[in-house]
């Protein structure tokens, strides 16, 4: 799964500014509730798709209970700065930075 998957973007970032980029750890906080309730009205209300996103979940991230929302928020952010990290991009400057503005807002 990829971590952008689970995060909801507005039609521009997914089109033009996602790709290859990561979110900021300010970002991610800044759009912490916006995530975790696109998570519950837009995954879990269906039983298949609960089970599939606990499932890719729990493939992806470092989480013992993938139906606790805090826990995959927690493992999404872990797998950032992993993911930043790995691929050395600490110091290296980005082209442009992904904001709060750019997680869609619903």
């Amino acid at each position: 799964m990829d971590l952008w998957n689970l995060l909801p973007a507005e039609r521009r970032v997914n089109q033009h500014l996602k790709r290859d980029r990561l979110p900021s750890a300010e970002t991610l906080t800044a759009a912490r509730d916006r995530i975790v309730r696109w998570w519950t009205e837009a995954w879990l209300p269906v039983h298949l798709l609960r089970e599939r996103f606990e499932r890719e979940a729990s493939a992806a991230l470092p989480v013992a209970d993938p139906g606790n929302l805090d826990e995959v928020f927690a493992g999404v952010e872990w797998l950032r700065l992993r993911l930043r990290t790995s691929a050395n991009l600490i110091g290296t400057p980005e082209r442009r930075r992904l904001g709060p503005s750019d997680i869609a807002a619903n």
